[in-house]
C-alpha cells in the first residue's frame, strides 16, 4: 500500500547543476496539505520514487488521481527534509524510476490500476536539506540500454525536450500514453518486460529483461 509523507516547499535554497531533473509525486488534500508519495521496501523501509521522466510521473501521477485525489509532479529540488518527519521511525530512502513492467506486450498493473513500476538505485536520503543527487554513470548506462534495445537512440535529448514541454503538450502525450497502454494482470504469460512510452512518435516499445 502506498505511504505518505508530510511535505512543504523550501523558499531559498540553490539548485545544483544535474545531467538530468528529476521528478516526484505529490498529492494535495482539500486543505492545502501537501503530502509526498513513497512507496515501501522489503526491509521495512520506504523510498521516494524519483522519475527522470515528467512523462513518465504524470502517467503515474493520472492513475493515482483516478482515486479522487489530486496529484502533482514537482522537482526534487523542491523538497525539503526538514519537513520529512517518519512518524513510523523507518528511514527514508529513494529510487529512480526504469520502466514500467510488461509481459506479453501487456503493462502489469497494480492492485489501484496504475502501471506497475519497476525502480532502480536505491539510495538512502542524501545529507543536507534537500534532495539534490546526481545520478551515476553506470545507472545510466543501465537505464540507456533500455531504450537503446527499443531503437530509441537519442533517448537523452529526448529526455532533456521534453523537460522543456509546457504542462498542456504533456498532459496531451500522457493522454495519447494511457489511451494506447496495453494493459494485462500479473498473471499473465510469458517472461517479465520493459515497457518504454516514446513521446516523440507517441507509441510504447517493449524490450526482453535481461
Amino acid at each position: 500500500m502506498t505511504t505518505r509523507y508530510s511535505l512543504r516547499f523550501g523558499s531559498r535554497h540553490t539548485q545544483p547543476t544535474v545531467e538530468l531533473p528529476k521528478y516526484v509525486i505529490i498529492s494535495l488534500s482539500d486543505a492545502g496539505v501537501e503530502r509526498l508519495i513513497v512507496d515501501p521496501l522489503p526491509n521495512g523501509d520506504v523510498a521516494v520514487r524519483c522519475f527522470l521522466s515528467p512523462l513518465d510521473a504524470l502517467i503515474e501521477a493520472t492513475c493515482l488521481a483516478r482515486s479522487g485525489e489530486l496529484h502533482a509532479v514537482v522537482s526534487t529540488h523542491s523538497i525539503d527534509r526538514d519537513a520529512l518527519g517518519d512518524r513510523r521511525g523507518k528511514r527514508l530512502s529513494f529510487a529512480i524510476h526504469q520502466n514500467w513492467i510488461a509481459r506479453n506486450g501487456r503493462i502489469v498493473l497494480r492492485p489501484s490500476g496504475a502501471p506497475a513500476s519497476h525502480c532502480d538505485w536505491i539510495r538512502k536520503w542524501p545529507r543536507g536539506r534537500y534532495l539534490t543527487f546526481d545520478v551515476d554513470v553506470d545507472f545510466l548506462e543501465r537505464y540507456g540500454e533500455m531504450y537503446l534495445k527499443a531503437g530509441l537512440f537519442a533517448w537523452r535529448e529526448t529526455l532533456q525536450e521534453v523537460a522543456r514541454w509546457d504542462g498542456q503538450l504533456l498532459r496531451e502525450t500522457v493522454e495519447v500514453a494511457l489511451g494506447t497502454m496495453p494493459a494485462g494482470g500479473r498473471m499473465d504469460p510469458g517472461p517479465e518486460q520493459s515497457a518504454l512510452f516514446d513521446p516523440e512518435f507517441k507509441q510504447w516499445h517493449f524490450v526482453p529483461c535481461s
